[in-house]
């Protein structure tokens, strides 16, 4: 697959295969980047409200917000809040950066035989990574990517989930921890009810006879379950908990 030469406005922008096949990265998030591209200025920002781009992609502002929270924990984007002047409203200001940083991320930095630049009305800026006048541009850090304080935590937050879901007794084991879970968990701890709550979910499913198998049909939690939307709050909520038997538990 070539790259892909997306025009938006006066910019000409490519995207990388490195990002259009990332494994990590849902479609959801891919198409939100393309369509905050379209929207961007010369500086690479754009001013869209959640609501103007759920719209025109027929998603929620809710989802909007989740797949920017993926883009941002990748380096693609970063949010900002301003206020107009008088101090009345307040809109996001979405900093667009290059796709380049995926393989920066990964420790690789791609190169072309031929300059790449990002063209405005009247400048030309070589992409990060790229070859001008037969001299490689050295990356800003050579080696692993340096990830920022969030990025940390929410991968200590990830191998913190697996290892203490995988310590319950009769949970069903999450044995391949695959980019596709791992993307899912990352989303869920992006919002602040999960984030806070998930350890006090997992010790009190811990309780529930039901979750661990035993009931009628054999079925124990699984990971995909618990990260449903409603999971853990319907666990904090008690439609898990031990009930006379007399008391049918919630079917999930």
């Amino acid at each position: 697959m070539n790259d892909q030469l997306i025009y938006t406005g006066t910019w000409k922008i490519w995207t990388k295969k490195v990002f259009l096949l990332d494994p990590v990265i849902g479609i959801g998030a891919k198409i939100l980047y393309l369509a905050l591209l379209s929207f961007s200025n010369e500086e690479m920002k754009a001013f869209p409200s959640a609501a103007t781009l759920g719209k025109g992609l027929g998603i929620s502002p809710e989802t909007v917000r989740r797949y920017a929270a993926e883009l941002e924990e990748v380096g693609l984007i970063r949010r900002k809040q301003e206020t107009k002047p008088g101090g009345q409203f307040s809109y996001t200001v979405y900093q667009l950066f290059k796709t380049s940083v995926l393989a920066r991320r990964d420790g690789k930095i791609p190169c072309t035989e031929k300059p790449v630049t990002v063209k405005s009305a009247t400048n030309e800026v070589p992409l990060e990574g790229t070859i001008t006048k037969g001299k490689k541009r050295e990356p800003e850090a050579a080696g692993a990517a340096v990830l920022s304080p969030n990025e940390q935590k929410r991968n200590d937050a990830v191998d913190q989930f697996f290892k203490m879901w995988n310590g319950i007794p009769g949970f069903r084991n999450c044995l391949n921890l695959d980019n596709s879970r791992k993307s899912k968990l990352r989303s869920r701890l992006n919002e602040p009810f999960f984030a806070a709550n998930w350890t006090k979910a997992i010790q009190r499913a811990a309780k529930s006879d039901f979750l661990v198998g035993k009931n009628d049909r054999g079925w124990r939690a699984n990971v995909e379950w618990f990260l449903r939307p409603v999971t853990v709050s319907r666990i904090l909520e008690g439609e898990y908990d031990n009930a006379p038997s007399t008391q049918p538990h919630y079917q999930p």
